[in-house]
């Protein structure tokens, strides 16, 4: 059985960040690493009242209303935390500070998709996203309190299943 080149340059991939985490011997640049050579950089998106689709990136700051999805994605993150929302600081795997950690959390695909849907779909309408990677705890977390928050009903697909989030609870029972 032969496996075909991606895959296997996947594989590679995990594997050689993964020790490099470990080890921390190559601490900031890991994510440089993701960012140049990573196959997992496909875009994640959210379908806006427009009907196009709109793809975002970890970190990615290029879509034309970059500030408008930052601030409200902001103004969330402040509810969130009045309600007792705690960013799970251990879904970063890198060796960097809390600060970074939080930073890097924020900038998470479905949050910018999200926050873009906030901005775009119509109030009564279920916000979706579908992602190629599973979704970490901390997004899954603030999802469930994005829901109870905003009163809106979100999906997500990720690689395993489809996530349907409601009043604070997700379909999973918090399972995935």
């Amino acid at each position: 059985m032969t496996f075909p080149r991606l895959l296997v340059c996947t594989i590679f991939l995990m594997i050689l960040t993964t020790l490099y985490i470990q080890s921390k011997a190559a601490g900031s640049r890991v994510p440089k690493l993701f960012k140049v050579a990573s196959p997992f950089d496909h875009p994640r998106s959210s379908k806006g009242k427009d009907g196009v689709i709109h793809e975002f990136l970890a970190g990615d700051l290029t879509h034309p209303r970059s500030s408008q999805i930052k601030r409200e994605l902001e103004n969330l993150l402040h509810k969130l935390k009045f309600h007792g929302y705690q960013p799970v600081l251990s879904s970063v795997p890198y060796d960097v500070d809390d600060k970074e950690k939080m930073r890097i959390l924020m900038a998470h695909s479905e949050k910018l998709a999200f926050s873009y849907g906030l901005l775009t779909v119509a109030s009564c309408s279920t916000i979706t996203i579908v992602k190629n990677l599973r979704i970490c705890e901390d997004c899954h977390l603030f999802m469930c309190g994005a829901s109870l928050v905003t009163g809106r009903k979100i999906i997500i697909r990720d690689n395993m299943r489809f996530h349907h989030f409601h009043d604070g609870a997700c379909s999973c029972n918090n399972f995935w």
